[in-house]
């Protein structure tokens, strides 16, 4: 599960030539709008600047081009203060940096020239690696370049793809000194690099606006169970009736629930729902179901601790 980090600055960009702006999670974009509104400042709101997993999860207030930015960073300040405050301590679990690029359709033409001409502060195009990926896999062309990025401390490769017509998404990072693996500190420095000397540098003039954001990368439902714990819930989950349980649907759950704590598998009561909600299943049956598990899952626990202290 890849989910945008809410505690990013809440920031008034003004760079590129797009006018002034704010990149914020969208869990937390109800609460910006209100602040600015309460204070009379006019915005228009792209709801889905970034989507992730399928899903908003970045969206961009643009301001009037004569707004105080310092009044509003002000409002911004006060804001974070109190959004952030409750999730002081809390840990995330993997921290991934991303980054991605979107350009004005007027100015896409340009941007892509500008790609294609030799790249500036160090970096070179690998026409060679591009051309291996072209035979050995059915997508769509993607830029390659590479860099020695020192705190790597080796040559690194970074893919840019197009993407939604208008948008280029850094998709991966990698050593060109196969098989060695770069850290998240490695792949985080090379994107920063990535962006300081090369995204802002070739997009000057143009408008373009760079969203460089952090995801927390947690386990998908299927790195946590056990294949046949996996099986199980998805034969339930294709078989019963997600209106209306029948015995033999309570069956299966109750087989997935028993598989599980004989496994002694760590699920989350929010990974799970989101898992059932993706398959199709409505809020009330969905919510009986977690909660079905949860209790499960404790009364097997009690009676394992029972049956130990016999």
């Amino acid at each position: 599960m890849r989910l945008i980090t809410a505690n990013e600055p809440l920031v008034v960009s003004a760079d590129g030539v797009a006018g002034p702006y704010i990149t914020v999670a969208s869990s937390e974009l109800e609460p910006v709008l209100q602040a600015l509104r309460t204070h009379g400042v006019s915005v228009q709101v792209d709801l889905d600047a970034v989507i992730v997993g399928g899903r908003a999860s970045l969206s961009v207030i643009n301001l009037l081009t004569d707004v105080d930015i310092g009044q509003i960073q002000g409002i911004l300040d006060r804001l974070a203060t109190q959004l952030r405050a409750p999730k002081a301590g809390r840990k995330i679990p993997q921290i991934q940096q991303e980054l991605i690029v979107k350009c004005d359709p007027r100015d896409l033409a340009e941007l892509k020239q500008r790609l294609e001409a030799k790249p500036p502060n160090g970096w070179k195009r690998r026409l060679d690696v591009e051309e291996r990926l072209k035979k050995t896999l059915t997508r769509e062309a993607a830029y390659c370049f590479s860099k020695t990025i020192e705190q790597a401390k080796r040559e690194v490769a970074v893919w840019l793809h197009p993407r939604s017509g208008d948008e280029l998404h850094v998709s991966s990072i990698l050593s060109m000194q196969e098989p060695v693996a770069l850290s998240k500190e490695q792949s985080n420095a090379t994107l920063t690099d990535f962006q300081r000397t090369f995204i802002e540098p070739l997009s000057r003039g143009l408008r373009v606006r760079v969203f460089s954001y952090k995801i927390s990368v947690e386990p998908t439902i299927e790195e946590i169970l056990s294949y046949e714990a996996m099986n199980r819930l998805r034969t339930f989950s294709q078989t019963a009736n997600k209106e209306f349980l029948h015995n033999r649907d309570i069956q299966r759950w109750l087989e997935f629930v028993a598989r599980t704590h004989r496994d002694d598998t760590v699920l989350s009561a929010e990974l799970l729902s989101s898992w059932l909600e993706d398959e199709g299943w409505p809020e009330e049956p969905r919510t009986r179901l977690v909660s079905e598990y949860k209790a499960g899952r404790w009364l097997l626990s009690v009676y394992d601790e029972e049956l130990a202290a016999r």
